[in-house]
């Protein structure tokens, strides 16, 4: 069970933002008694913290600068926000920890006068998980974008499953060309084309240290954009990693 409020107040006409929420959630991790899973192996050796019935309680902070055109299809600007998640017993929770994440999205448009409209987009992500976490905190990184549910899947580092790589500290970057090649109006409707190849990188760290860059994982693809009257995006991409082949379809843009 989870219980979440938040709220935020806008600056400077919404290019900055304030975010204040709480979050108080029941969590319980168990496995069948004969269970040979590493979570299983690694609570009964006393290595993770979080096996069994565990309460959380947070309070969350943020600020945003937001200089995008268009928050659903960007094409020039950039999005940047931090935020802190703190867990303490003084708030109900069981554990004392602190979750603080940075993440900077960049768009460019390419060539302009050549080309009608080809725009680079990059982004950044990094969470530090410090003090007394349990296990299951280290995947999750609190955005006013959407939840980063660890390193994998169609937000982070596509081409590896959800949450396939999970630590104290997390780091991703991704890389898309958005490269429009047709529009067309269809019943009315305003249908803009795009293909995307991207690369993406993550990696996953159980101290803040960069002493060990075995860990980066790679993974690139090739998407296709559907902008259906310019607030609704159609998102296609087939990616490629060493460990697997995916493909995802989703609402809007990956960022």
């Amino acid at each position: 069970a989870v219980l979440n409020v938040s709220g935020e107040r806008s600056f400077y006409e919404g290019r900055v933002r304030v975010l204040v929420g709480y979050e108080i959630a029941g969590i319980n991790i168990k496995t069948p008694l004969n269970d040979s899973s590493f979570v299983h192996q690694d609570a009964q050796a006393g290595n993770i913290t979080g096996f069994g019935q565990n309460r959380i309680s947070l309070f969350q902070t943020g600020i945003v600068y937001d200089t995008r055109d268009l928050e659903t299809d960007p094409s020039n600007g950039i999005f940047a926000e931090i935020t802190n998640e703190l867990s303490t017993t003084a708030l109900g929770s069981q554990y004392n920890f602190n979750k603080v994440f940075v993440h900077i999205n960049g768009y460019y448009k390419l060539f302009p006068k050549t080309f009608k409209k080809v725009i680079l987009c990059g982004s950044f992500g990094m969470g530090n998980t410090s003090g007394a976490s349990p296990f299951f905190e280290y995947a999750d990184e609190w955005s006013s974008e959407g939840d980063i549910d660890g390193m994998g899947g169609s937000k982070t580092l596509r081409g590896y499953k959800q949450a396939r790589f999970a630590a104290a500290v997390m780091q991703y970057t991704n890389f898309e060309l958005r490269a429009r090649f047709m529009k067309l109006i269809i019943f009315k409707q305003n249908l803009v084309f795009s293909a995307v190849p991207f690369f993406d990188q993550g990696a996953v760290w159980d101290k803040l240290r960069f002493n060990n860059f075995k860990n980066l994982r790679y993974s690139e693809g090739l998407g296709l954009r559907i902008v259906w009257n310019a607030n609704s995006v159609l998102r296609f991409d087939y990616a490629i990693s060493k460990e697997d082949h995916q493909f995802f379809f989703q609402l809007g843009h990956t960022f």
